[in-house]
C-alpha cells in the first residue's frame, strides 16, 4: 500500500526459516508520548483526520485493519501521523458459513462489539477503535471499563455510549458516530467522520487549549501556585469564565490561571489553556522561599475537602502534597481515605437514587486514581447492570404500547424483562409495580373465565397471573373461585395427563404454551399443594440442569441464552434461575479471558517476548490461560511454538559462537518443554564440547 499516512513497506520475506519485514522508522515516536508532551485540540483532530484518511485507503483496497490504537499511529518527522501495524489486518471476506466462529486477535479495549464477539467485520470495525481512541484522547480514559473477570467485551456490546465532559460536547457527535454499537449507525467512511469534524468549531471548545496526558509534577504545581492570599480574582470569577473548578487557587499577579485541571495521581488527562503571557509569573514562584508551610498547604486540603464541588482528583491532590511535604502526616493520611470512602458513598447514594450519569463521572474519576480499588470493580458491574435494567425497561414499555397486554406471547416477553430488572436492580420501583398490574390483569381474566364455566382459559390465566407475582395478594380469592367449580379436578387432571405425554416427547420448557412445565405451573397456579405437580416441575428442573451442565462444557453459549430465556418464561424457580445466570456469565467471563491471554501471547511470540520481561511474556501468559482452562489446545500448541522458538534461537546463537546465550535460551527451552529428549541431549552435548580434553 502507498499511501502518506499509512506506514510504507519495503521488503518482506523469510530468512532462515524466520519472516522478517522492513518498514519505515519513524523516530517520533506514538501517539501515546504525543499526548503525554501535549497536543493541542486542533492538532488533536488533525491525527484523527489523518488516521481516518489512511482507513480510507486501506479499505479501498480490502484490507481492515484490526488493531487501531494509540501504539500503533506514529509520526513521521514532518509530525504526520502515520498508521502503522497491520500486522493481524485481515482482506475483507464474504459471509462465514454458519455457526463458524471467527478468530478474534488484537486489543480488546479497542475492539468492536462485533470484533469481540467473532462476529463478521468490515472497515466499520476500525471507525470504532479510531472512536476509542479519540474518546481516549479527549478525556485520558477508555470510554468502557473491564468487569470484575477483566473482560470489556460485554460492556461494549451492552452499556451506552459514554458522554464526553462538558468542555468538549461539541465533539459528542462524532463519539456517537463511531462508537454505536450497532456497524449500520457508524460513520461508514473516514471521508464522512472528517466531514462531520470540518463541520465543527474547535472555537466551541476551548480556543488554544492542549490535552496532555503526563503527570504534572510537584514542581510544575509549584511554579503555578501563587501566594494563597494574592491575586484580584476571585474563586467565583474563575469558575464564571471556566465552569469549572480547579485544585488550587491559581491566581496570578493580575493574571488567570492557566490551569483547568491539574491531577497528582497518575492516568489523567490534563486540558490547559496556552497563555505565554502568564510565564513570568509562573517562574517568579521558583524560589524555596516561596514554598508553602506544612500548615498553609494543609489549611488548602481541608478547604477542598469542605468544598462540595469539587473533584475527588483535586482533594486527593491537596493531600497528597501536604503528605509530600510531611509523609507521617496523620491528619492527611486520615483524610485521605476518608476521602476516598466519602466519594464511594456518593457513588452508591447515586446509583440507589438512579443518577447513573453522575455515579459513571465519580466511577471514572476514583478508577483514575485507584484502578485496584476492588470496591470499584462492584460498583462499576453495578453500574452496568442498572444501565441493563433501564435499557430492558424501555424495551418492555415500547413492546406493551406497540402490542398491548391482551397479547400474551409479547406480554410474556414484558413479564420476563421486568423480572430481570428487579434482579439486576432490587431498588427499581417501576418493574415491580408493572408485574403487580400483570399479575391483576391475568387474575381479572382468570376470574372472569370462571364464572362463566372457562376452567380451561381461568387455569390458563392463573398461571399466567402468578407467573408474573406468584405472591400477589389478590390470586388467592381467584384461586378460591376457581376451586370451586364442580369441573376442577377433570381439568387439573387433564393438564397432568398433558403434561406426561410432553415430558414424553422431551418437550420439557419448548415450545412456548405447549410445553410440560407450564402446564404443570398451570395446576400449581391453581392448587399449589398438588403432589404431582410439584414433583414434575422438580422433575423437570434437574433435566434441565443437566442439559444446561450439557451445554456449558461444551461452551454453546447461544443455545444456553435460549435455554435460560425459556427457564425464565417457564418460571422454573428463582434458584434455578439464578444459579444458571451466575455459571453461564462466570464460564463466559473465563472463556473470554482465556482467549484473551492466548491472543496476547501470540502477539508476544511475534515480537519476541517469549520469557521475557519476566512478569509480563507469552509464556507467563500462556500459563495463566492453562490455568484457567486446563488442557485448551490452542494455549498447549502455543507453548509448544514458543518453546521451538526459544530452541531456534539457541541453535542459531550456538552457530556464529555465542555459547552463553546459547545454552541460556537452550535451558528456557526445556523450562517450556522439559520433556524435549532433543534439546537435553543437545544441551548435555554443548556442555562436554566445552570439557577441556583429557
Amino acid at each position: 500500500m502507498n499511501h502518506p499516512h499509512v506506514i510504507r513497506i519495503h521488503d518482506y520475506g523469510i530468512q532462515d526459516g524466520m519472516p522478517f519485514i522492513v518498514m519505515d522508522y519513524l523516530r517520533q515516536g506514538d501517539l501515546t508520548q504525543k499526548l503525554a508532551k501535549g497536543l493541542e485540540i486542533h492538532e488533536l483532530i488533525r491525527v484523527i483526520n489523518q488516521v481516518s484518511s489512511a482507513l480510507d485507503y486501506a479499505h479501498t483496497k480490502g484490507v481492515v485493519h484490526l488493531d487501531v490504537k494509540p501504539e500503533n499511529i506514529l509520526f513521521s518527522d514532518r509530525d504526520v501521523a502515520v498508521l502503522s501495524d497491520f500486522g493481524i489486518a485481515e482482506f475483507q471476506r464474504k459471509k462465514s458459513g454458519v455457526g463458524e466462529r471467527r478468530t478474534v486477535l488484537g486489543t480488546p479495549a479497542y475492539m468492536s462489539p462485533e470484533r469481540a464477539l467473532g462476529h463478521e467485520i468490515d472497515g466499520r470495525t476500525d471507525f470504532y477503535s479510531l472512536g476509542v481512541v479519540f474518546y481516549q484522547m479527549l478525556t485520558g480514559q477508555l470510554p468502557y471499563r473491564p468487569d470484575r473477570g477483566g473482560n470489556v467485551a460485554l460492556r461494549q456490546a451492552r452499556d451506552p455510549v459514554p458522554q464526553l465532559p462538558n468542555q468538549f460536547s461539541a465533539l459528542q457527535p462524532i463519539v456517537d458516530g463511531c462508537l454505536a454499537k450497532s456497524p449500520g449507525d457508524r460513520f461508514a467512511r473516514g471521508d464522512d467522520l472528517r466531514r462531520a469534524l470540518a463541520e465543527i468549531s474547535t472555537e466551541e471548545i476551548i480556543p488554544n487549549a492542549a490535552v496532555r496526558s503526563e503527570v504534572v509534577t510537584t514542581v510544575e504545581i509549584q511554579l503555578i501556585q501563587p501566594p494563597l492570599d494574592e491575586g484580584s480574582s476571585t474563586r467565583s470569577e474563575i469558575r464564571g469564565r471556566w465552569q469549572t473548578t480547579t485544585p488550587w487557587t491559581l491566581l496570578s499577579r493580575g493574571a488567570l490561571a492557566i490551569l483547568i485541571s491539574v491531577l497528582i495521581v497518575g492516568g489523567t488527562w490534563y486540558l490547559i489553556e496556552r497563555e505565554p503571557a502568564v510565564a513570568n509569573a509562573l517562574f517568579s514562584w521558583l524560589s524555596p522561599s516561596d514554598t508553602p508551610s506544612v500548615e498553609e498547604v494543609w489549611n488548602t486540603a481541608e478547604a477542598l475537602r469542605s468544598d462540595s464541588n469539587q473533584s475527588l482528583s483535586a482533594i486527593v491532590a491537596g493531600y497528597s502534597r501536604v503528605l509530600e511535604i510531611d509523609p507521617e502526616h496523620v491528619g492527611a493520611q486520615t483524610g485521605l481515605g476518608d476521602a476516598v470512602d466519602a466519594w464511594k458513598g456518593d457513588i452508591r447514594e447515586a446509583l440507589d437514587a438512579g443518577d447513573l450519569a453522575l455515579a459513571e463521572v465519580k466511577l471514572n474519576e476514583s478508577f483514575n486514581l485507584d484502578s485496584s480499588d476492588e470496591d470499584l470493580a462492584f460498583l462499576f458491574e453495578d453500574l452496568a447492570d442498572r444501565r441493563l435494567a433501564e435499557t430492558l425497561l424501555e424495551d418492555a414499555r415500547a413492546l406493551l404500547q406497540r402490542q398491548g397486554r391482551d397479547n400474551v406471547a409479547s406480554s410474556a416477553s414484558a413479564i420476563q424483562a421486568y423480572q430481570e430488572v428487579v434482579r439486576l436492580d432490587p431498588t427499581n420501583e417501576e418493574a415491580p409495580a408493572e408485574l403487580d398490574r400483570f399479575a391483576q390483569y391475568y387474575a381479572d381474566l382468570a376470574s372472569r373465565d370462571a364464572v362463566v364455566g372457562d376452567i380451561t382459559g381461568a387455569m390458563a390465566n392463573m398461571g399466567r397471573a402468578s407467573t408474573a407475582n406468584p405472591e400477589f395478594i389478590g390470586l388467592d380469592s381467584v384461586r378460591e373461585q376457581i376451586q370451586q367449580a364442580a369441573t376442577l379436578q377433570a381439568e387439573i387432571d387433564g393438564l397432568l395427563q398433558e403434561a406426561s405425554r410432553l415430558r414424553a416427547l422431551g418437550s420439557l420448557i419448548d415450545p412456548p404454551e405447549l410445553n410440560a412445565a407450564e402446564r404443570y405451573q398451570r395446576v400449581l397456579a391453581t392448587d399449589p399443594g398438588n403432589a404431582i405437580a410439584t414433583q414434575g416441575v422438580s422433575e423437570i428442573i434437574a433435566q434441565v440442569q443437566r442439559r444446561f451442565y450439557d451445554l456449558l462444557s461444551d461452551r454453546d453459549f447461544e443455545d444456553i441464552d435460549r435455554l435460560i430465556d425459556r427457564v425464565v418464561a417457564v418460571g422454573l424457580g428463582e434458584a434455578s434461575i439464578a444459579e444458571f445466570k451466575s455459571r453461564y456469565a462466570l464460564e463466559r467471563e473465563r472463556v473470554e479471558q482465556v482467549e484473551t491471554l492466548i491472543a496476547v501471547a501470540e502477539r508476544m511470540i511475534g515480537q519476541g517476548f517469549i520469557t521475557e520481561p519476566t512478569d509480563n511474556n507469552a509464556v507467563a501468559t500462556l500459563r495463566e490461560a492453562l490455568r484457567l482452562d486446563p488442557g485448551n489446545n490452542d494455549a498447549e500448541k502455543l507453548l509448544i511454538d514458543a518453546a521451538e522458538r526459544l530452541a531456534s534461537v539457541a541453535r542459531e546463537a550456538h552457530e556464529v559462537g555465542l555459547e552463553t546465550e546459547a545454552r541460556l535460551y537452550l535451558e528456557l527451552a526445556l523450562t517450556v518443554r522439559p520433556d524435549a529428549g532433543e534439546w537435553r541431549e543437545l544441551r548435555d552435548q554443548w556442555l562436554n564440547d566445552m570439557e577441556p580434553d583429557g
